[in-house]
């Protein structure tokens, strides 16, 4: 017989139902099991009475025949009745079931994930409706969330842990103290019972990953404005000595005002296992060299920051060329060419690599970010969220008409990107609007398409090839000169709407934007 940590015999009469079932005597088990049915059949009665007797003080009231104070005294007893049902609850279960670890009630069940919502559900009703279930992991579970009153959507992260580790509260009352542009918000947390979760804002956008897959690379203006904003987050975390360490495509948001956006999920992970097999290969493919072989020990906050830039560097390779640097069919193929990419040996193939950064600026900036030796890096984050802002400024011409006549439209009309898409799909054929019909693409894509028509560098090779991928492959030149038609009318109206001057010198500008455009696209589609 199976005995507990002080060696003394277990009493049949008083054992708990899983150590019944330890020692191996069903017989007491389900003797056990019998007494925890008749404690809530009593319970249920006891309670039963209280709700009889709130039944009847309401009708009593309906019916005028109670005086005010009399029935609050009376509702006031009955909510005495039902707490000390409560607590008589409380103390009770723990002496047939095992509540050390709550997460043991979710065990062998078929339907963890609507227990789990169900909790949720009553855990926050009167401030938040769940809406949907947006992804399970490893060690969390999240969950979108409707606030009731502002409508305004939230989300919360449920913790698969039973015990709150000291680690992770800490975490936690550090990150809601965060305050940054480019950090989502976190709302509250409840971490005083099981399941514990917080909750933080939601991001109506794409991840960084899906954006690049579905827009192709991004314009070096374009990349180094994002590469700034997610270095100096990074640069603000490791000032307030918290290390996020998880930098890579897929945990990047990119909001609707088209910024970059880290989650707090990613810094409250303290003590939770997530070693699936997926993470280790994001892990082989974007951690620095000395965090990969730390096998999760932590870096003190100057580590911290050089690992941060090489990380940044693998982004910015991936921002600027839409493909991995360190690529690989299997972890083993992705080891492989990272070792090849550091051997001082061969030279000639990290020189390859880099030179798909397409000017030697990029090539030494982001070269230095991917040094192996930390020290052969820059300084400190400060001073490459300098460099980024500096080679930005080389590479990008003075801001022209044609720039300045965009930036100021979006910035007065909202609703510009809608707009655009109306007057669109008013001209397209039928059997073309078939590929605009998901609003949160299109968002995307006419901002990616009208950050490479403006692009003064790339543009004609970054255009280029997104008209000759698989999305755009089907239209033909006149589709491709309707869109820049519409674009242009639109900003036409917008202009007259505002009463912006529309000079013949800027009109000028913008036919050439688009007949440059034009020779390219077909030059593109006649090959």
């Amino acid at each position: 017989m199976a005995k507990p940590e002080n060696d003394r015999p277990l009493d049949p009469h008083t054992m708990r139902i899983e150590d019944a079932l330890k020692t191996g005597s069903l017989e007491n088990g389900f003797e056990r099991f019998d007494d925890l049915v008749k404690m809530f059949q009593a319970m249920q009665t006891n309670v039963l009475h209280q709700m009889g007797r709130l039944n009847r003080l309401k009708q009593e009231e309906r019916l005028g025949k109670l005086e005010e104070k009399i029935a609050t005294i009376e509702e006031n007893q009955i909510r005495h009745g039902l707490l000390g049902e409560l607590d008589a609850f409380k103390s009770s279960l723990p002496l047939y079931l095992d509540m050390s670890r709550p997460e043991i009630l979710l065990r062998g069940t078929d339907n963890q994930m609507d227990i789990i919502t169900e909790v949720m559900e009553a855990r926050l009703r009167g401030h938040y409706e769940v809406e949907d279930l947006i992804r399970e992991g490893n060690s969390a579970v999240v969950f979108k969330l409707s606030d009731i009153f502002t409508k305004r959507k939230a989300v919360a992260k449920v913790l698969k842990m039973p015990v709150l580790t000291p680690e992770i509260r800490d975490e936690v009352g550090k990150v809601s103290e965060l305050k940054h542009r480019n950090l989502i918000k976190l709302y509250g947390e409840s971490l005083d019972r099981f399941p514990f979760f917080v909750i933080c804002e939601f991001v109506d956008g794409l991840v960084l990953a899906d954006v690049i897959d579905q827009a192709g690379p991004r314009p070096p203006s374009q990349a180094l404005s994002w590469l700034a904003e997610i270095c100096d987050v990074l640069d603000y975390l490791t000032q307030k000595n918290i290390a996020h360490s998880n930098i890579r495509p897929s945990k990047v948001f990119i909001d609707r005002e088209y910024h970059p956006m880290l989650s707090p999920f990613d810094i409250i992970k303290a003590g939770m296992s997530d070693r699936t097999l997926r993470k280790f290969r994001e892990d082989c493919q974007y951690l620095s060299p000395e965090l990969l072989l730390s096998d999760g020990e932590k870096l003190d906050r100057r580590a911290m920051k050089a690992a941060d830039q090489f990380t940044l560097g693998l982004l910015a390779y991936k921002i600027l060329t839409g493909k991995d640097l360190f690529q690989g069919n299997s972890i083993k193929e992705i080891i492989e060419n990272r070792n090849r990419f550091f051997d001082k040996k061969n030279k000639t193939y990290r020189k390859s690599l880099l030179k798909a950064l397409r000017t030697p600026e990029l090539v030494e900036l982001i070269g230095t970010t991917l040094q192996e030796d930390p020290a052969h890096r820059f300084k400190d984050l400060h001073i490459l969220l300098g460099k980024f802002r500096e080679t930005k400024r080389t590479l990008t011409k003075a801001l022209g008409l044609v720039r300045a006549s965009y930036i100021r439209c979006i910035q007065s009309e909202n609703a510009l990107i809608k707009i655009f898409y109306e007057n669109l799909l008013a001209q397209l054929p039928e059997a073309l609007r078939g590929h605009f019909k998901n609003r949160e693409r299109q968002a995307y894509m006419f901002q990616m398409a009208v950050d490479t028509l403006l692009e003064e560098e790339h543009g004609a090779e970054i255009l280029s090839a997104r008209v000759s991928d698989g999305i755009h492959r089907h239209f033909d030149l006149a589709t491709f000169e309707l869109f820049l038609d519409t674009f242009i009318n639109t900003i036409h109206s917008i202009h007259q709407e505002y009463q912006y001057d529309w000079s013949p010198e800027l009109q000028a500008a913008w036919d050439e934007v688009k007949n440059q455009s034009l020779t390219v696209i077909k030059h593109t589609l006649g090959k």
